[in-house]
């Protein structure tokens, strides 16, 4: 597994731009996770779910100063955007890496498409996004070409806010990060999405949840052609939430699950086997 800048940003408009914009995005040295920027062109890339990440310019060279700054890119849809350099271009083996706190504890769930050498996981976590800490370590899977979703605990988290990445050990000591994703351990029974990870049944999916009691919630399931496959509501309960939900006969591939509430919304990409 291989990774980006430990960088990324986050742009949802309420309303796309229908001329698109211009854009470029700055950083600081010590976020280049290993890349040289110095010697090496950088590429800037996005993700639109369920699509994987994908490059969105000619590879050009970053500008050096207090702050890297990447080449101009232009686009119409915004979602989530990092940086890497061409001659290690980002692939597409980490769809995604998620971090939240329910119930005074932080699950954390991701998801790999491919793995090649893969020895370990190790969870980190920061109090100011500079300074990290190991919280466990997690088995990988060697080498594998199928999806695999993985979970872990944190049951001692920092009050407040912190953050936390995902440190990938091939079997020759090499290692790579993931993006870091932030964590607010103060958000009580707030509506807001957990996890969607596939469960021990075939074709099955597990929500996960916080939301208020007797708050209206539905969840809707989509095909990667964007056709409705579920639509479902109900009353939550106070707190933690989770609901396994069975898809039945329909077919193995990427899936996109949309949570909302009268107020907020959340989607997930989910590989199904």
């Amino acid at each position: 597994m291989h990774a980006s800048i430990a960088c990324n940003w986050f742009i949802h408009p309420t309303n796309q731009p229908v001329s698109g914009r211009d854009m470029t995005f700055q950083w600081l040295s010590a976020f280049d996770n290993g890349k040289n920027f110095s010697t090496d062109q950088a590429e800037v890339w996005k993700s639109d779910p369920p699509l994987p990440w994908h490059c969105m310019n000619v590879a050009a060279m970053a500008t050096p100063g207090a702050l890297w700054t990447s080449p101009v890119v232009h686009a119409i849809l915004f979602s989530d955007w990092t940086v890497s350099t061409k001659t290690a271009p980002l692939p597409v083996e980490l769809i995604n890496f998620y971090a939240k706190c329910v119930n005074d504890r932080v699950n954390l769930n991701w998801l790999t498409a491919s793995e090649t050498n893969n020895n370990y996981f190790t969870i980190e976590r920061s109090k100011d996004f500079l300074n990290f800490e190991k919280v466990l370590d997690y088995p990988g899977a060697g080498s594998s070409n199928n999806p695999i979703s993985y979970s872990a605990i944190d049951p001692s988290p920092y009050e407040g806010s912190s953050y936390y990445r995902l440190m990938q050990t091939d079997y020759d000591g090499t290692f790579t990060y993931s993006n870091t994703v932030p964590v607010n351990c103060d958000m009580g029974n707030e509506f807001d999405l957990i996890s969607a990870i596939s469960g021990d049944q075939n074709h099955e999916i597990l929500l996960t949840f916080t939301a208020k009691n007797g708050e209206l919630y539905n969840y809707s399931i989509y095909d990667i052609t964007g056709q409705l496959i579920m639509n479902k509501s109900d009353y939550a309960v106070d707190g933690f939430n989770q609901i396994h939900i069975n898809l039945g006969d329909v077919a193995e591939g990427l899936f996109v699950i949309v949570l909302q509430s009268d107020e907020k919304s959340f989607s997930r990409k989910i590989i199904l086997k």
